[in-house]
């Protein structure tokens, strides 16, 4: 009886432990998934924050930096490049804009280097 009760007790507990370790992978799973959506938004909004800087045939540079400036501190390295390939504007230019103060606020809290700076 007792072998019997110790059995069920086991069962019991290797069934609880499979299903928190799926609803664990379920949960990361979804969470990854709210995640990648979020940055998606994130970049579709500054997408459409830097396209609004270019009207009439020519880019509005005070724009076109805050929009840069909003991107990096969300995380984004961006460089906005014409149609002829020149770069118009990029992260490290904008950071490199700033007062002194805010510059090493900037540098010290985000990473501003880019993957092909070296």
């Amino acid at each position: 009886m007792r072998k019997k009760i110790f059995l069920a007790f086991a069962a019991v507990i290797f069934l609880a432990l499979i299903f928190n370790l799926v609803f664990a992978v379920l949960i990361a799973k979804d969470f990854d998934s709210y995640v990648i959506s979020v940055r998606e938004d994130l970049f579709y909004w500054l997408l459409a924050s830097l396209e609004s800087a270019y009207d009439n045939g020519k880019w509005d540079l005070k724009v076109l930096s805050e929009s840069v400036h909003w991107a990096m501190m969300l995380g984004f390295d961006v460089r906005v490049f014409d149609s002829k390939g020149r770069e118009i504007i990029s992260t490290r230019e904008v950071v490199n804009s700033l007062s002194d103060v805010m510059k090493r606020r900037m540098e010290i809290l985000f990473r501003t280097e880019s993957a092909d700076d070296g």
